[in-house]
């Protein structure tokens, strides 16, 4: 916290988030832990459970997971309203009807990850609808879900910065042409997004310290931390230099020629598919302010933890939708 009072308000915000009341503050160590223990079932505590946004008089609402088969999210019709939780737990963590819905996320008095056992327990014990939010939660009405409307990529800030050498200028002409989609077979995107990430890593990791940034950059989307950083006027010494180093990491790990660069290559989900021993890495679009949002996974960036699983699309009716398949993928 302390280290923390020289961000910014809106990161500075993101990183004072007291314990839940009665429970013992969680290290940084503890509470990453306790994220992938969480990650391995399918859930994303700490990036919220949920994303969501409203459009045209409607909703989509997303039931975000880390990428396991089968899918650890389940939609259940009950009358009118459609029913979210776990498989095995009676305990709904959404539910959603024509009319609007509510579901539980993370309260601002407390870190979710110190409490995920109330929540469960709470989710086991429940046998009606349930109106009483554990400790350290809450329920957020559907109403409540921001517009629409993906965050436009700053990427002005990049493109004011002079071309230097022959790589820089190609590059240059190529962002300029970008349609500021994540789409998977982007270069452009790639380029962004490293770009983007060096900038947070110069600008914020003398401060807060590597565990610390990767909290953050749970707590708030890359895209969010780099407007706080670009209002604060981050310099343009940081802005260069991360540019260069953006494209030293790129073309080490994918080779010098940019027109082959592409986000899904770096922005790849692991999938496992439990009771078969299957794993591997999917390429996928996106990004966390993405209309079918991939966050970040901030210990291994530029990669993704979690992706949506199921999405509700609502207003005078519902519908159920899986995420886009990832290129050569369908899902089970």
């Amino acid at each position: 916290a302390d280290r923390a009072r020289a961000l910014p308000e809106p990161l500075r915000a993101a990183l004072e988030i007291p314990p839940a009341a009665g429970a013992p503050p969680a290290d940084f160590p503890e509470r990453w832990r306790a994220l992938r223990i969480w990650a391995a079932f399918g859930v994303a505590p700490e990036p919220g459970w949920f994303r969501g946004c409203q459009e045209a008089g409607a909703f989509r609402f997303h039931a975000m997971a880390a990428p396991v088969f089968p899918l650890p999210w389940r939609g259940i019709q009950d009358g009118e309203r459609l029913r979210v939780r776990w498989p095995g737990l009676p305990g709904a963590l959404a539910e959603i009807g024509p009319e609007g819905g509510r579901w539980l996320a993370p309260a601002p008095a407390g870190d979710p990850l110190d409490r995920v056992g109330d929540l469960v327990r709470l989710l086991i014990g429940e046998v009606g609808e349930g109106n009483t939010a554990p400790p350290g939660w809450r329920w957020r009405s559907l109403a409540d879900l921001p517009p629409c409307r993906p965050a436009a990529p700053r990427r002005a800030a990049l493109l004011s910065l002079p071309p230097e050498g022959w790589l820089e200028r190609r590059v240059h002409e190529m962002l300029q042409r970008w349609d500021g989609r994540f789409a998977a077979n982007s270069p452009s995107a790639l380029v962004y997004a490293a770009w983007r990430w060096e900038v947070l890593r110069m600008a914020l990791e003398g401060p807060l310290g590597e565990e610390g940034l990767a909290l953050l950059a749970l707590r708030r989307s890359p895209e969010a931390i780099l407007e706080a950083l670009l209002a604060a006027e981050v310099s343009a010494e940081i802005r260069r230099e991360a540019y260069r180093r953006a494209l030293e990491t790129i073309g080490r790990r994918y080779g010098d020629l940019h027109t082959i660069w592409e986000w899904g290559k770096a922005h790849a989900a692991p999938f496992r598919l439990l009771g078969w021993g299957i794993s591997g890495e999917l390429p996928v679009g996106g990004d966390a302010d993405d209309p079918w949002p991939t966050p970040m996974d901030p210990a291994r960036p530029y990669r993704t933890a979690f992706w949506p699983a199921i999405t509700v699309e609502g207003g005078s009716g519902l519908r159920l939708r899986t995420a886009p398949a990832p290129p050569g993928w369908g899902w089970p």
